[in-house]
């Protein structure tokens, strides 16, 4: 699947930093920290969750101020960890845990993981 990831490199942060300042469009270009890449479907980490297939997602407004290297998502703002961008969203429902009740596989959901 593909998703929109966050990695924070010490050589991508020092150049978004000083390019962005002067053009903000470099915040989401090659040059940025952001890339859309494939992902592996993670499983469900637990038997209450549900799996939704992302028809529509937003990126909620507590992502820009790292997307726009003002703050981090981390403790350390030059770590290495990956993130995936947007908790915000729209689908049918793909898998659910076993203890989920009230909800079947197919239906459309809408829901925020922030």
């Amino acid at each position: 699947m593909k998703a929109l990831q966050f990695e924070v490199t010490v050589p991508c942060y020092i150049a978004g930093r000083a390019l962005g300042a002067v053009h903000k469009p470099l915040y989401w270009s090659g040059l940025s920290c952001l890339r859309y890449l494939d992902v592996p479907e993670p499983a469900l980490p637990r038997p209450d969750p549900v799996k939704i297939r992302t028809r529509s997602g937003g990126i909620h407004g507590s992502n820009w101020g790292p997307l726009q290297l003002h703050r981090s998502p981390y403790l350390f703002p030059l770590g290495s960890t990956r993130s995936v961008i947007g908790h915000e969203n729209l689908g049918p429902i793909l898998e659910l845990g076993p203890e989920v009740g009230g909800w079947r596989v197919a239906e459309r959901t809408v829901c925020d993981f922030g």
